[in-house]
């Protein structure tokens, strides 16, 4: 008979859905908790606990998931809830952590009427579905009318973004990729940024707790990649490899010293 699941399982669940696979789940809750869990046990308890349909209600999107689809960061996403233009629904899940999900139904609403807090062309067709007839003609609206918006203007909200990721350490092209904009234009503006002191001009590096370069040494001595050892961190590969070099500039090292990731797990 299966074991009862604990509040910290529970809580542990809550923590950790969405940031490592169901298998890791299964694993390091059994290491941690000594319970045995398989990876059909965990998705069962995800399913039942509404963990699963939290993040991926049919229809509906998270602010951030939002964001990320049109290109906006999710404080202006609140503050078209806030303003009352935007349509949600607010869930309670467990450990009472609140999440506003959105359909999309109620996004293209909003986005109808307020054409203007919307550029369709940072849209990828068809990534909100179902998607109204008359967005591929904002599409071509925008395209001919504004050819060059891209290239010369930026807005408080795209300045805020930038300094936002720059400052939790993404790089120059993750930063290109999410604003829809070149390198070199992205680089631009964070010089222009940095000369009026909205950007340190060293990089601001994310501390790491104790805990963290804990399980950076477990992960390596279990033979994880860079890759996988920066996915079940919530961090960067970058942010891997600079913590390592740290380390071993420190004299601090205890980690797997093999530079080649070949044979390591993925």
């Amino acid at each position: 008979m299966a074991k009862v699941w604990t509040d910290e399982e529970n809580e542990f669940l809550e923590q950790h859905a969405g940031k490592m696979t169901i298998p890791t789940l299964a694993k390091r809750i059994s290491e941690e908790f000594g319970n045995h869990r398989t990876a059909s046990g965990v998705q069962a308890r995800l399913k039942r606990l509404g963990i699963t349909n939290m993040l991926q209600e049919t229809g509906r999107m998270t602010m951030n998931e939002l964001g990320t689809l049109i290109g906006a960061d999710h404080k202006a996403i609140r503050r078209w809830i806030e303003n009352g233009w935007l349509a949600y629904v607010k869930r309670k899940v467990v450990f009472k952590r609140q999440y506003y999900l959105i359909k999309a139904d109620n996004f293209w609403e909003f986005a109808e009427k307020h054409k203007d807090q919307v550029n369709f062309l940072r849209i990828e067709p068809n990534s909100i579905a179902p998607e109204p007839e008359w967005v591929e003609a904002e599409r071509k609206k925008e395209y001919y009318d504004t050819p060059k918006r891209q290239s010369k203007l930026w807005d408080k909200e795209q300045d805020e973004l930038l300094i936002s990721m720059k400052k939790a350490g993404y790089s120059i092209k993750e930063i290109s990729e999410r604003l829809k904009r070149t390198v070199s234009s992205v680089h631009s503006r964070k010089k222009m940024l940095t000369d009026k002191g909205l950007i340190p001009p060293d990089q601001i590096k994310l501390c790491w707790t104790e805990k963290e370069v804990e399980l950076l040494y477990e992960y390596e001595q279990k033979g994880y990649t860079t890759k996988r050892i920066a996915y079940e961190l919530g961090r960067e590969e970058h942010h891997i490899r600079r913590k390592r070099y740290d380390l071993r500039k420190a004299g601090k090292y205890k980690g797997a010293m093999k530079k080649m990731e070949r044979g390591k797990v993925s």
